[in-house]
């Protein structure tokens, strides 16, 4: 994980999903990668602290984090990998930079056989910055909040996906602790 939030919040969220954190911990299946492009309480590079790497400073140190985190854990098991950074490097980077670094970011990933979810607010970004960011993907998702009567409900959709048609939006709900999506009635 990459995230420009603080570890235990990632933590927490991921012990509400009942994911035994602890043990993701000591089996050395769980890195994150805490990166502050702007702060001034970290110094430029990697920090490394257990299951923890803090850094701060360009995009080329924020590789070299993920590089080190994706080594340093637990040999010939799956890697599935979450990028929650895009958002706050485009706001950072200028546009080009950002899309280089997610460029270098799944060669290495793709090389560690690793599935990456690189997660991007869309509604804080130009359509042409939006449009140049997701042509560097295989595939794009979309999850929106749309209003329904008094509530509001989260549609999945994917309006692209290599060698995939575009599927229609669905709902996504959580019942039972269990993700439900429900497809449209054609």
């Amino acid at each position: 994980m990459a995230s420009s939030r603080a570890a235990g919040q990632f933590l927490d969220a991921l012990s509400k999903f009942e994911v035994d954190v602890p043990q993701a911990i000591a089996q050395n299946r769980l890195k994150i990668v805490e990166w502050h492009p702007h702060a001034k309480a970290h110094a430029a590079g990697a920090e490394a602290g257990g299951h923890v790497l803090r850094n701060s400073g360009d995009l080329p140190e924020l590789e070299i984090a993920l590089s080190n985190a994706m080594e340093s854990l637990a040999p010939d098991l799956p890697r599935r990998v979450v990028l929650e950074i895009l958002s706050p490097a485009l706001l950072a980077f200028e546009v080009g930079q950002v899309r280089e670094f997610v460029q270098r970011a799944k060669e290495k990933l793709s090389g560690g056989r690793a599935t990456a979810l690189f997660l991007l607010q869309k509604e804080r970004l130009e359509p042409a910055t939006l449009s140049d960011i997701r042509a560097v993907f295989d595939g794009v998702v979309d999850i929106e909040r749309v209003g329904e009567g008094d509530s509001i409900v989260r549609e999945l959709c994917v309006p692209s996906m290599v060698g995939q048609s575009p599927v229609a939006p669905c709902a996504i709900a959580v019942q039972e602790g269990k993700l439900c999506l429900t497809m449209p009635v054609a």
